[in-house]
């Protein structure tokens, strides 16, 4: 009988971290695939589930950031999974106090664990985490993205994407008039005179024809034939085959149905992409077009292994935070004029108090329509109905350090993303002491939905929808409430 034992995985203990990693189960051909998607996307954040894994085997596991995840396997497995979890790199942010962020860490089994009915596709999340990064300029340089072969990682992510789209149009594929020029014995179409002069003269019963006719070796298929063959080819680093493998099956198997194009190599299928003209009957391959782009300019990646290379765990961390307040600050410059991103502050203590020193940087400050100025925080939390303490304690501190302009903040703003399970903006104001009239206002605001990021149009009508609602929210700040609610104490320090 088989020695069991469980491991507790909590995804991005932080909060604030997205990604995929493949960990190994010490077998030559099992991991467990995990995929860390945004905590607003989750119905229930925090939950803990359940999850089987036979060794030597692929399982997929897809979380959001604080789920927990409960591996039952053997236990040479689950000590293999530990150390992997081990080697995940912690990376360092601006607001880790030197504590670093993981993908993932080890925790104790609760035993709560609820077994899931239907576990989210690993292949439709990874697909929404290159959502993620595209829709986000600060997470698409090289600096956020972060872990190890983390752009291996995002070419497989590029490549599946492609897959998934020309699955969806390949047997849509219809036969197109090509227009050709042959020399034929038996004349067909439109004779080419000079050829025809030629052919008396030299005696050759053979005269050039300009004919059209009906084939399905279209550019469009041409592009695609090529970047199906890039990911038939590409050669994964040995710890994502096993994600991999099933992609590169999926791409020979439509391969087989191009059998018949002619073979372009990268550079030349990209250049007939730039050059071609795709009209009103191939608008149902521009999707599948764009994706195989990037795949025809990518690189295979296969870094080399040493000794101590073999048992770290390949990952890609992506700082959610960082997008949060990237695109806040895209549906405030479009609501305001007058917008201050990471506005350096004062420091509270100086030996010459006429220079005293910058000693830190507040994400906003707006300048309002009635002149006044807000500091602005975005918080990649979830809003518990309280405020914390470090926030609290942050704000007042920009109460009085920051300045626009030399303008002092006239109230403070933390700005939460909208929770899946709350579906609608809040929006509320606290006051400091009696007598004092500095208010700070927390809100709720819309977080994209995996839909808004898959075309530009859609994540365009976002954030229109994130600025309506901002607008609606600020107009509140205007106003004088009936009632004031004090800053409540933080019962205990929770991630978010």
């Amino acid at each position: 009988m088989a020695d069991l034992a469980s491991i507790a995985l909590r995804a991005s203990p932080d909060g604030s971290t997205a990604g995929f990693t493949v960990l190994s189960d010490g077998s030559e051909t099992g991991a467990v695939a995990v995929v860390v998607l945004p905590k607003p996307w989750s119905s229930a954040p925090g939950r803990a589930r359940s999850v089987a894994h036979q060794p030597g085997t692929t399982t997929h596991v897809v979380l959001y950031e604080l789920d927990v995840a409960e591996i039952a396997t053997e236990r040479s497995a689950a000590q293999a999974i530990a150390l992997s979890v081990t080697s995940l790199p912690a990376e360092l942010g601006d607001d880790d106090d030197g504590r670093g962020r993981r993908l993932l860490e080890a925790v104790a089994p609760s035993g709560a664990a609820i077994p899931e009915a239907t576990p989210d596709d690993l292949y439709e999340a990874l697909l929404r985490l290159l959502l993620i990064i595209e829709r986000s300029r600060v997470l698409r340089g090289h600096r956020s993205m972060r872990g190890r072969y983390s752009r291996s990682l995002l070419r497989l992510m590029e490549q599946l994407r492609m897959v998934g789209e020309l699955e969806r149009v390949i047997y849509l594929a219809r036969p197109r008039y090509e227009e050709r020029h042959e020399e034929l014995t038996i004349p067909r179409g439109r004779l080419v005179e000079g050829a025809l002069l030629r052919s008396e003269w030299s005696g050759v019963p053979r005269v050039e024809s300009v004919f059209d006719e009906l084939t399905t070796n279209t550019p469009v298929l041409q592009i695609a034939a090529a970047a199906l063959r890039v990911t038939v080819a590409d050669q994964h680093d040995l710890r994502l085959r096993a994600v991999a493998t099933g992609l590169r099956d999926r791409a020979a198997r439509l391969l087989q149905l191009l059998s018949g194009v002619t073979v372009l190599d990268p550079p030349s299928a990209m250049l007939l992409a730039e050059r071609s003209y795709f009209g009103r009957l191939d608008e149902q391959w521009k999707p599948a077009i764009a994706a195989a782009m990037p795949v025809l300019r990518g690189h295979g990646v296969a870094p080399t292994e040493g000794r101590d290379e073999a048992q770290r765990a390949p990952v890609l961390s992506l700082p959610m935070e960082q997008a949060w307040e990237e695109w806040l600050e895209r549906g405030l410059r479009i609501l305001w004029t007058d917008v201050r991103p990471q506005a350096t502050t004062r420091g509270p203590w100086a030996l010459d108090p006429a220079r005293p020193p910058q000693t830190g940087r507040i994400d906003f400050l707006v300048r309002l329509p009635d002149g006044r100025v807000a500091a602005v925080d975005a918080k990649y939390k979830i809003d518990l109905g309280y405020i914390r303490s470090g926030d609290g304690y942050q704000l007042f501190a920009y109460s009085h350090l920051a300045q626009m302009d030399d303008d002092s903040p006239s109230l403070a703003v933390l700005l939460y993303p909208e929770a899946a399970s709350t579906g609608q903006d809040i929006s509320r104001r606290y006051s400091r002491v009696p007598g004092e009239s500095f208010p700070l206002w927390t809100a709720e605001l819309p977080f994209p939905s995996a839909s808004e990021l898959r075309e530009r149009e859609a994540f365009a009508d976002y954030l229109m929808r994130l600025v309506g609602a901002l607008s609606v929210i600020s107009a509140e700040w205007a106003t004088e409430p009936a009632r004031s609610e004090n800053l409540p104490a933080e019962a205990h320090s929770a991630p978010a």
